[in-house]
C-alpha cells in the first residue's frame, strides 16, 4: 500500500492523468451543455434534496428507484452526494446537472491505470499508456454523464480494480500457509471490495459470479491455490450479498420507511417468456446480443464499425491461442463467454436496451472497463513480446481517442434526437436552467412540468 501512495505521488503521471480528466471534462460539458435531468433524475434530484433523514433518503427504493428494488442503497447514497454538489453549484451560480461521482470515478481509474501499468509494463511508454486511458475517456459511456445513477460508474471501478489485483497483482503474493496473515489481510481487502462491487448494481453481482467462474476454471487449469482462493472469496462476496438483497435489505428499508420493497423487478420470468416468441424472434435477439456487444466494441475504438468489433474481440482470441499459452486462450473465452450471457439477459430481460440512447451510455460503463483492462495488458503484452514497438501503440491509440472526440457530438445527437428517450428532457434543459437563474420571476412563467419546476424551486434555494 505504501508503495502504490509512493508512486502515485509521482509528478508526471498526475499531471497527465489530471490533464485527460479535465480535457474529457471540458469537452463533455462543452458537448452536453451543462447536461440535463431526465424524469428520473428529477424525481432522485427531489428526494435526495427533500428534508427527510438520510437513511430514509438513501433507503427509499420507491423514490430512488421507481420501487424495482436491486439492492443497491451503496449507489444511492453516491447519488445523493451527486444531487447535494448539483444544489451546491447551483447555489453559487454554476448552473448544470452533471454528476460528480462519475468524474471523480473516472479520476480514479486513470490513477490506479498508471499505477498499475507502471508496476506491471514497465516497457509501455507513458504516452502509450495515456492513449490506453484516453481511450477509456473518451468512449460515449465515460464522457456523457447527466446526473442519473452512479450504480454503474462504482461497478466499474470495483471491477477494475478486482481485475488488475485478481489476474496480476496476486501472483506476486506468497501463498504459502507460513504467510497467511498477510494472504488474509489481502482476501479480506479483495473481499470488501467483491461485496461493496456487489451492493453497487445487479450488474456487480453478475461479475462477482463471472468471476468466481473464471477463478474456478483456472484453479482447475492452472491448479494453483491462488485461483481457488479467489473463487471461494468471489463466491463468499455473492452468498453475503444475496442474504443482503433477499433479508437485511428488505427488512432496513422496512424498519428506516415502513415498506417492503417489490422483487418483481427481480425475477428472471423472461426465462420462460420463450413460450410466447417465436423462434425466429429468439433467434433475433440472440444474434442482437451478440451485435450489441460488437456494437460496444466499436464504440470503444472509435466507432469503427459493429462488424469490426467483432473482429477484435476474435482476433485477441486467436492471438492468446496461438501465442502459446492456450490455458490463457481458454479463460478468456470462457471471460468473452459470459459477458455474451449477460448481454443476453439484457436484451431478453429489457429489450430498450437496444434503443440507440442505451446502448451509448450508462449500461455499459463496467463492460469498457473490463476493455480497458484488456487493452492494456495486451498491449503491454505485445510490446513486452516486441511484436509491436511502443511509437505503433502510441499511434493506433492516438487515432482511436481522436475519432472518439469527433465521434461524440454525433454521439449525443443521437443521444438526445427526437427520437430518443430522453429528446423533451434534453430540450427542455435550458429552460430549467433559465428558471434557475431568474429567481424574480415565478415558476409558472416558464414552459416546464410539474416535477421540473418543482427541482427549479428546489435548486433556487
Amino acid at each position: 500500500m505504501r508503495t502504490l501512495i509512493l508512486d502515485s505521488r509521482r509528478f508526471f503521471s498526475v499531471l497527465f492523468v489530471a490533464t485527460a480528466l479535465i480535457g474529457v471534462v471540458l469537452f463533455g460539458f462543452a458537448c452536453q451543455k451543462g447536461g440535463f435531468l431526465d424524469v428520473e433524475s428529477q424525481a432522485f434530484l427531489l428526494n435526495y434534496t427533500s428534508g427527510k433523514t438520510l437513511l430514509e433518503r438513501i433507503f427509499d427504493v420507491a423514490r430512488n428507484d421507481w420501487n424495482c428494488y436491486q439492492a443497491r442503497e451503496l449507489s444511492y447514497a453516491v447519488d445523493l452526494l451527486d444531487a447535494k454538489f448539483i444544489q451546491a453549484s447551483a447555489a453559487i451560480g454554476v448552473l448544470h446537472f452533471l454528476s460528480l461521482s462519475h468524474y471523480l470515478l473516472l479520476f480514479a481509474i486513470g490513477w490506479l491505470h498508471f499505477f498499475f501499468m507502471k508496476r506491471h509494463f514497465p516497457q509501455v511508454p507513458l504516452w502509450a499508456s495515456l492513449g490506453l486511458l484516453l481511450a477509456y475517456f473518451t468512449t460515449p459511456s465515460s464522457m456523457i454523464a447527466s446526473f442519473f445513477r452512479s450504480s454503474k460508474i462504482l461497478v466499474g471501478f470495483f471491477l477494475y480494480v478486482l481485475l488488475w489485483l485478481s489476474f496480476l497483482e496476486s501472483a506476486s503474493w506468497d501463498w504459502r500457509k507460513q504467510n497467511w496473515k498477510r494472504l488474509a489481510l489481502s482476501l479480506l481487502g479483495m473481499f470488501v471490495l467483491f461485496l461493496l462491487m456487489t451492493l453497487a448494481d445487479r450488474q456487480g453481482f453478475f461479475f462477482c459470479c463471472a468471476l468466481a467462474l473464471v477463478f474456478g476454471a483456472a484453479a482447475w487449469l492452472y491448479r494453483e491455490p491462488r485461483w481457488g482462493w479467489l473463487c471461494a472469496v468471489a463466491l463468499t462476496a455473492s452468498a453475503l450479498n444475496t442474504i443482503y438483497n433477499l433479508y437485511l435489505g428488505p427488512a432496513l428499508i422496512f424498519s428506516i420507511n415502513g415498506y417492503y420493497p417489490d422483487f418483481s423487478f427481480q425475477n428472471m420470468r423472461f426465462l420462460y417468456s420463450f413460450e410466447g416468441l417465436s423462434a425466429r424472434t429468439i433467434a433475433a435477439r440472440m444474434i442482437k446480443s451478440l451485435l450489441l456487444l460488437g456494437e460496444t466494441v466499436s464504440y470503444y475504438f472509435g466507432s469503427i464499425g459493429t462488424f469490426w468489433g467483432l473482429g477484435l474481440m476474435g482476433g485477441v482470441l486467436v492471438y492468446l491461442f496461438k501465442k502459446g499459452n492456450v490455458r490463457e486462450g481458454w479463460i478468456s473465452l470462457l471471460g468473452m463467454g459470459l459477458i455474451v450471457v449477460m448481454a443476453l439477459i439484457l436484451v431478453f430481460r429489457a429489450p430498450y436496451l437496444l434503443w440507440v440512447e442505451h446502448k451509448l451510455v450508462y449500461y455499459w460503463i463496467p463492460t469498457n472497463s473490463l476493455l480497458l483492462f484488456g487493452t492494456s495488458v495486451l498491449v503491454g503484452d505485445l510490446l513486452k513480446r516486441k511484436l509491436i514497438s511502443g511509437s505503433v501503440a502510441a499511434y493506433f491509440l492516438g487515432v482511436t481517442v481522436l475519432l472518439n472526440l469527433v465521434q461524440l457530438p454525433l454521439h449525443y445527437q443521437s443521444y438526445t434526437s427526437a427520437e430518443s428517450h430522453f429528446a423533451a428532457s434534453s430540450r427542455a434543459a435550458a429552460e430549467l436552467r433559465e428558471c434557475i437563474r431568474q429567481t424574480e420571476l415565478p415558476l409558472e412563467a416558464f414552459g416546464l412540468t410539474q416535477r421540473e419546476r418543482s427541482v427549479c424551486g428546489k435548486l433556487r434555494g
